[in-house]
């Protein structure tokens, strides 16, 4: 292989490498952009999200709870007093009594259930969004990179103007300086 083909590569490689370094800029760079929020803002939602999620799972063990211990519960305990006295029962059958009671109990566990749902749901949401920021601050640090290989190339195209031609359109490198006699021009 000769010095010049090495040459043409090299220049041919450098304006390959420029210009897919542009097309990953342009394809990253509004993607970290959209990703990263304020440090405060993202306090801000996880330790909210953090806070509903800890709330979903007292209600669902306060529904376990009130379920176990209904009678006991001011509100509900005057259904087991009824279900039981005796002036009731001759007004209402103890089966209507009994249904009632189950179908509150029912309902709490329905809402354990829904808050139970909604507890996990807050914890996936929680470790989604602690995957993006960690991905925007991945992006971020690959933007950097990007930025510091372009401006290098940058560089490198100011202080070779001649050698680096902007396009690959057609690469005319001028003749080694072995090859010059002091007294003939360059064209360029």
């Amino acid at each position: 292989m000769t010095e010049t083909s090495l040459s043409e590569d090299l220049i041919r490689h450098f304006q390959e490498e420029k210009e897919s370094l542009e097309k990953e800029i342009a394809l990253v760079d509004p993607m970290a952009s959209a990703i990263r929020k304020p440090a405060a803002a993202h306090f801000f939602q996880s330790s909210f999200l953090l806070i509903l999620q800890c709330l979903a799972w007292i209600l669902v063990l306060a529904g376990i709870g009130l379920i176990l211990f209904m009678d006991k519960v001011a509100p509900f305990y005057y259904l087991s007093q009824m279900a039981h006295d005796n002036d009731i029962i001759q007004k209402y059958r103890q089966q209507d009594l009994e249904m009632l009671e189950w179908t509150i109990k029912g309902l709490v566990a329905l809402l354990a259930l829904l808050f139970f749902f909604s507890a996990r749901m807050l914890g996936s949401i929680r470790h989604k969004n602690r995957i993006l920021h960690l991905t925007g601050k991945n992006l971020k640090l690959l933007m950097e990179r990007y930025f510091h290989r372009r401006a290098g190339i940058a560089q490198l195209g100011n202080k070779y103007p001649v050698e680096l031609p902007e396009n690959s359109d057609g690469i005319a490198l001028p003749p080694p300086p072995s090859k010059l006699n002091g007294d003939e021009d360059i064209l360029l």
